[in-house]
């Protein structure tokens, strides 16, 4: 096998052997797995594939989760603090949807409290997230991981609201790759 490299006891409590070699198009390949009796397999696939990104790929990874979900959430609350009645952005078809939520007299006229919650909700949480990661807090990678896990949430109340729709899917998407990465980067502190 062409540039094969041997990967062995990838943490100190569990042995693994993993063999990979460089495809015909600088790919990596998976071609052989060696796990011992303890009978461990995905958790320790999961963990090879890991190792292939770095701690530092992973952090960027999710700086980038942040800012881009972040100011996503900034833009989003923007546009609806601009033009509350949602006519301009053509967001006046969803009010009717939120009427189904606690309080709709009072929070869901038009659409400044939905801005003041996307903004609390996945703004402010991501730009902090952001803050931690660049600072490399102790509490950086569950950061990450916790608002892609926020992101889910707030999405999976729109999936009841409304029907699955683009943009939420997408969204939802977005939030699962974060939780991820987060996760990804949490595992491998964790390890060095």
């Amino acid at each position: 096998m062409k540039n094969a490299v041997d990967f062995s006891c990838l943490s100190s409590d569990k042995r693994l052997e993993m063999r990979v070699f460089d495809g015909l198009r600088g790919g990596v390949r998976l071609v052989g797995k060696t796990v011992d009796s303890y009978g461990y397999g995905w958790h320790h696939t999961y963990i090879f594939f890991l190792k292939m990104f770095t701690l530092k790929r992973l952090r960027y990874f999710s700086i980038f989760w942040s800012l881009f979900i972040g100011i996503g959430a900034l833009g989003g609350s923007t546009m609806m603090f601009i033009e509350p009645t949602g006519k301009f952005w053509d967001m006046y078809l969803l009010l009717p949807g939120m009427q189904k939520l606690p309080f709709p007299d009072i929070f869901f006229q038009n659409f400044i409290f939905p801005g003041i919650a996307l903004i609390l909700v996945n703004g402010v949480t991501n730009f902090i997230s952001f803050f931690l990661i660049y600072t490399k807090h102790r509490y950086a990678a569950l950061s990450a991981m916790f608002c892609g896990i926020i992101l889910m949430l707030w999405i999976t109340v729109q999936f009841v609201i409304w029907s699955f729709n683009f943009m939420s899917n997408i969204y939802f998407i977005f939030g699962l790759l974060q939780a991820f990465t987060g996760y990804g980067y949490f595992k491998l502190k964790i390890d060095n």
